[in-house]
């Protein structure tokens, strides 16, 4: 893990002698929930966000989450972070196939020029047309971003999502992060994913979380990344707890426990694309996640018409 900080240069002469912005990189999953769960923090246990109870949340329905916090305690996110999330990890499963994701095998187009290689198109050529030869291409073009990156897709994944959000919401959000890595994996590319997390505050105060999830090439645990990506305890637990390690100067200035914020944009200037955050509404509905898929989809050169 990298811990860097650095003072604000808007820093008011006020304010501690004390750097305000704090950056986490985490190498793997494993050393984000070690720290998170292992390092100490100045606060009290009743005042910590991360180890409080969790309220029941409504209209759950399926949804193999049942409560705001991703967890009713901090001891079950610990142990599904570690050990794994299998029931989330059916249920996932059982998403991707409504969904009905196809081989995804690139859309061909059809181009017509004056001469070979290609097939004659007779209708064309009795015509007199100038360009009788039919030319297939497929549409799966590099995208800019793998072009940047050696071949290698890098999706950055925001989970600094409001309180207003669901715990459902946040798993449906998963479910269509692992379908896209599923999808592009199956068409050819090769994707890395890293959680993104962070919250600002006054005096350009900041505190900002990465996590490497999967390499490029490395292959799926499920397990583990539907609670990375699909549970709320990810951020309301494991990342709460990281920031409520710093010094109060930092946790007042960024207010810890009522404050979420966004990634700082400047983390995406090396080749990582950060795909959109999410509402309650996002994919409330079957049409809409395949809307969501087919946007991120074309984002890298690929055509599907979700059937």
């Amino acid at each position: 893990m990298i811990h860097t900080k650095q003072f604000s240069d808007r820093q008011s002469a006020n304010s501690p002698d004390t750097e305000l912005q704090h950056t986490f990189a985490f190498a793997n999953w494993r050393e984000f929930v070690d720290y998170a769960a292992n390092t100490s923090s100045e606060m009290s246990l009743n005042l910590r966000h991360s180890r409080r109870l969790s309220e029941r949340e409504s209209g759950s329905g399926d949804i193999p989450v049942k409560h705001w916090s991703g967890t009713e305690v901090w001891d079950d996110a610990h142990f599904l972070a570690t050990s794994g999330w299998p029931e989330g990890a059916q249920a996932m499963e059982k998403m991707f196939t409504t969904l009905r994701l196809p081989s995804n095998k690139a859309r061909t187009v059809t181009r017509f020029s004056p001469h070979g290689p290609g097939s004659l198109s007779m209708g064309r050529y009795i015509d007199g047309h100038p360009k009788p030869i039919a030319i297939q291409k497929e549409t799966n073009q590099l995208s800019k971003s793998r072009a940047r990156t050696g071949g290698i897709i890098h999706l950055g994944i925001n989970i600094s999502q409001t309180a207003g959000t669901s715990a459902r919401a946040r798993f449906l959000y998963g479910c269509m992060i692992l379908s896209l890595t599923d999808l592009l994996e199956r068409s050819g590319r090769r994707v890395a994913l890293t959680l993104f997390n962070g919250n600002s505050g006054s005096d350009g105060a900041s505190i900002n979380q990465s996590v490497k999830l999967k390499t490029a090439g490395e292959r799926l645990n499920l397990s583990i990344l539907a609670f990375a990506v699909g549970n709320a305890a990810t951020q309301r637990r494991l990342a709460w707890s990281v920031r409520e390690t710093l010094p109060v100067n930092v946790r007042v200035a960024c207010r810890v426990g009522g404050s979420y914020g966004t990634p700082d944009p400047d983390w995406h200037t090396d080749g990582i694309t950060l795909l959109p955050g999410l509402g309650n509404s996002t994919f409330g509905s079957e049409q809409s996640r395949t809307r969501w898929l087919q946007a991120r989809l074309g984002e890298q050169g690929i055509v599907w018409d979700g059937k």
